[in-house]
């Protein structure tokens, strides 16, 4: 069960992480247009 949450947990970190980074790309296109 801890194995369970743990992949649950590192998944949910790696779709937060990828969600800033293209937030914070999104951004930086956009400045520099």
């Amino acid at each position: 069960m801890e194995i369970f949450l743990w992949i649950i947990g590192i998944l949910i970190g790696i779709l937060f992480f990828a969600f800033l980074g293209l937030q914070l790309w999104f951004y930086f296109i956009k400045k520099n247009e």
